[in-house]
């Protein structure tokens, strides 16, 4: 049994069946991008106009509320940043107000950024033969440019 599973986790992609089945059965859960950084250029929850809000009642910073939203439902958040400011932010340890975790969790969409689509491997069982092999080549045809 592993005692600790690294799992994208973010506002947009919350797993809460995963998320529960990991702590009955004692495993701890990493959250990987909890901020729902992406390479593909989409919206990230950082930026989410609800997230800003919440940020903004509770006298935070969007990157504050989020690590904050993801410890009190339970996960580990292993922020990265190189600046020294927000580095010193993300250890504020505060309460989120209960009211506000519960809109953050409103924002769950089931949206997962990080799958390896140029693998062409369906790891997630999200995807069909046509759209892996099609997303595989593309990512073949963008490293020729």
């Amino acid at each position: 049994m592993p005692a600790v599973n690294q799992i994208e986790a973010h506002p947009y992609l919350q797993q809460p069946a995963l998320l529960e089945w990991s702590k009955q059965k004692g495993i701890l859960v990493t959250a990987y991008s909890p901020s729902g950084n992406n390479i593909y250029g989409l919206p990230k929850a950082l930026d989410d106009p609800e997230v800003v809000a919440v940020a903004g009642e509770v006298g935070r910073s969007p990157a504050q509320v989020l690590i904050q939203w993801a410890v009190q439902r339970g996960t580990v958040v292993l922020p990265k940043s190189v600046t020294p400011s927000r580095i010193e932010e993300n250890f504020v340890d505060f309460e989120l107000p209960k009211s506000a975790a519960e809109r953050i969790d409103r924002l769950d969409q089931g949206k997962r950024y990080n799958t390896p689509l140029r693998l062409g491997v369906n790891i997630f069982g999200e995807h069909s033969p046509e759209f892996l092999k099609k997303s595989r080549q593309d990512w073949i045809d963008s490293q020729k440019k």
